[in-house]
């Protein structure tokens, strides 16, 4: 009565497995409609926004496309993957958690010793590839210590040797489990990770990301930008120097600084919407001497002056200054902002309006 295949314990268990999946799947389908409510109205579902929503719900997890097409939902606290179709189904696939996911073959340094790794793929990473540092919020950091407690001092780090003809190995970690009877715990910060590399090709953003200052700085190899995960809150140089980038992706309305954003970005000629989250416009165009078109700036700036954090600049001093000079072209600026006219003012340039 107790055991067998119609025992009362294995009725039991299968009833909470029952319980447990139909949690996950309705999870899942709740992220599905928060993903698809996008800034502006409905959007497409994607790999991107599924996991910014999963994330944003308080669900570690990994959203990852499948090379048939399908993607699949990796439930780190649960140990359950999920397959959605195009049709919208959901399916456990009932995968051995403990034995997908362990320390790789090629990992063998002793400071990687037990550590398990998760990318944005939904696969092991070997950890040897990377810098990492435990932040005083309890998440990571990717990159050297030093970049991160001595006035965030870029330095090159490791990270330059997981550089192959300008593209990084594998993919970037997303969550880092320590030692065997730990939890896997979100990176959320990638200072200056690729700081003054040859990188050419930037890689996915992990969704749990929220600080990206200086993370592509110098990098003047470097032509597209990958999207920026909805979270990220700090863009401070993100791109600066960056003098090949010429393609920009949409800018999500949670980023609260980009100073300096795209400072000396003298081949970028147009530029996504600034949401209205945004409250500091320092130097953010400044020598983008290519820029064009119309500029819709929807952010907060208010014009007052900055702490020691920004030099005791003014919230938008120099965001256009050396901007638009090159022959025959113009700007307009356009938006919500209450400062636009004193950004005209302030950048001194005939073309710009």
């Amino acid at each position: 009565m107790l055991t067998g295949e119609n025992g009362i314990l294995t009725k039991s268990e299968n009833e909470r497995n029952q319980t447990d999946e139909a949690e996950d799947i309705e999870k899942i389908n709740l992220a599905i409609s928060e993903a698809q409510i996008g800034e502006y109205g409905y959007q497409g579902l994607t790999t991107e926004n599924l996991g910014s929503a999963l994330v944003k719900d308080g669900v570690k997890s990994v959203v990852y496309e499948d090379t048939d097409g399908t993607r699949h939902i990796l439930l780190l606290d649960e140990k359950k993957e999920y397959k959605l179709d195009d049709m919208g189904n959901i399916e456990n696939l009932n995968i051995d958690f403990n034995t997908k996911y362990v320390v790789p073959d090629s990992q063998d340094e002793a400071r990687n010793e037990e550590v398990i790794e998760i990318g944005i793929d939904g696969q092991p990473v070997d950890m040897d590839l990377w810098e990492y540092t435990l932040l005083e919020d309890g998440t990571y950091g990717l990159n050297d210590k030093d970049v991160f407690i001595e006035n965030y001092v870029a330095t090159s780090g490791d990270s330059n040797d997981n550089l192959v003809n300008g593209k990084i190995q594998g993919a970037i970690p997303q969550y880092i489990k320590p030692s065997e009877d730990s939890d896997f715990i979100a990176v959320t910060n990638i200072n200056y990770l690729f700081y003054n590399t040859n990188l050419s090709e930037a890689p996915t953003i992990p969704c749990t990301v929220i600080n990206m200052r200086g993370t592509f700085n110098t990098c003047k190899n470097l032509i597209d930008m990958s999207s920026i995960p909805y979270g990220v809150t700090n863009m401070y140089g993100t791109f600066a120097g960056c003098s090949n980038l010429i393609n920009t992706v949409n800018i999500p309305n949670s980023i609260r600084n980009i100073s300096n954003m795209f400072k000396g970005c003298s081949s970028l000629t147009k530029v996504p919407t600034i949401p209205n989250s945004v409250i500091v416009l320092v130097a953010t165009f400044k020598g983008c001497s290519d820029l064009q078109g119309v500029l819709e700036i929807n952010a907060n700036v208010t014009g007052k002056q900055l702490g020691e954090e920004f030099y005791n600049n003014i919230d938008y001093h120099n965001c256009l200054v050396d901007a638009t000079n090159n022959e025959g072209i113009k700007l307009k600026l356009t938006g919500s902002c209450p400062v636009l006219q004193q950004i005209v003012e302030n950048a001194n340039n005939p073309n710009i309006t």
